[in-house]
């Protein structure tokens, strides 16, 4: 299952967890780019590539009868917000650290870690099976500025 909707100011995403559709979602993605004036869409699909990825292998626990959400948006302030929500439990985001690690050819963490690089900001429901980020398409954005969670205060680095 694999369905997309599209306005102009957002796509709309739904499908199975399955690992293969990332990369349909992907190609789509950078397809439609150029028509949001977005000349480099690799940042962008470096952080939904690893938002997508997490959700399907760790929310979801690759059960293809669970769904992943995703929605992109351009927003009037210029970053596009990037929304992906799974069916799982959820997890203690408070516990993410996204600090690189010593050994940096250990791959754990490196969701995280590469997101908290690319992304404004990084947002999780209280359940923590939603995320949301705010990228920029520039490459001049700096590093991410705060973790929060939905309805409470932001937990600064």
């Amino acid at each position: 299952m694999f369905t997309v909707i599209r306005d102009r100011d957002y796509i709309a995403f739904a499908m199975a967890s399955d690992p293969s559709y990332v990369h349909a979602l992907i190609r789509y993605f950078e397809e439609l780019a150029p028509d949001w004036g977005i000349g480099d869409s690799g940042r962008m699909a470096v952080v939904l590539r690893e938002l997508l990825s997490n959700a399907i292998t760790h929310g979801n626990r690759q059960d293809r009868s669970r769904n992943v959400s995703c929605r992109i948006e351009r927003t009037p302030e210029g970053p596009f917000r990037i929304t992906v929500e799974d069916e799982g439990t959820g997890f203690d985001f408070g516990c993410v650290n996204t600090t690189m690690p010593v050994d940096p050819r250990n791959v754990r963490r490196r969701g995280y870690i590469l997101i908290r690089s690319i992304c404004r900001s990084l947002h999780f429901n209280r359940r923590g099976n939603r995320v949301t980020v705010l990228v920029d398409q520039t490459e001049n954005c700096g590093q991410m500025r705060q973790t929060a969670v939905e309805g409470g205060g932001a937990l600064r680095r």
